[in-house]
């Protein structure tokens, strides 16, 4: 068999072509590339990060850092997929976004807007403050408060902060703040500021006089 008849990657013509117009950088577009051939040549719907890593040529963080940006972009997701013959479950990364994105530039419906130079994105304030690099399901959740529950990066990085307050640095403590607050009609990190000083307020009522610190999410530095 010659080279070119070999198994080929099946991609799009027109998204190859104006890929750039969705905000999608070349690093970006060729671990998509590499994902939809694991799909499609070797029937791998989550290859590791070392396997994706080492047909990029970078190393894995940087292969996570490229899989962050996209889930914030809004054209990669990580899903469950159920293997109908097997039954069983595993991730999957899934780039039907990045195609009804595309459908929507083909259509003449604006794309989607990157995140502004210089400005760190949610995922590496989140990255910053745990210390570590997120995991693909971790990158999902953040992705979730932001589409499925409608909370803002305002809010997130609010709960966030109140979770390290609290000494419970944990995605399901944050998880757990950010329904709370949905629950109150909360929308705002002011909204928020005040629900949790009354919540305080209140408990000191009932206790006595208690010693904390209060972050300050409007000045991103603690008070007193």
């Amino acid at each position: 068999m010659r080279a070119w008849e070999s198994p080929a990657v099946v991609l799009p013509g027109g998204l190859l072509k104006h890929y750039r117009h969705l905000g999608i950088q070349d690093d970006e577009m060729m671990l998509i590339i590499q994902l939809l051939a694991f799909r499609q040549l070797e029937q791998n719907r989550f290859p590791t990060f070392d396997q994706l890593a080492e047909r990029l040529a970078c190393d894995r963080h940087e292969v996570m850092q490229r899989i962050q940006r996209l889930v914030q972009k809004g054209v990669l997701q990580i899903a469950q997929f159920q293997d109908p013959v097997s039954g069983m479950t595993t991730e999957t990364y899934q780039l039907e976004p990045l195609f009804h994105k595309w459908q929507a530039f083909e259509r003449g419906q604006p794309a989607v807007a990157p995140t502004p130079p210089g400005q760190k994105s949610l995922f590496t304030v989140f990255e910053e403050e745990f210390g570590r690099p997120l995991s693909p399901m971790e990158y999902e959740l953040i992705q979730t408060w932001l589409d499925r529950e409608g909370c803002s990066e305002e809010l997130i990085i609010a709960a966030l902060k109140e979770a390290v307050l609290s000494g419970k640095r944990s995605f399901r403590y944050i998880d757990r703040i950010l329904y709370e607050w949905q629950r109150n009609g909360i929308q705002t990190p002011q909204e928020a500021q005040m629900h949790v000083m009354r919540f305080r307020e209140r408990q000191q009522r009932k206790s006595g006089p208690v010693n904390f610190t209060f972050y300050n999410w409007l000045e991103e530095e603690p008070s007193g």
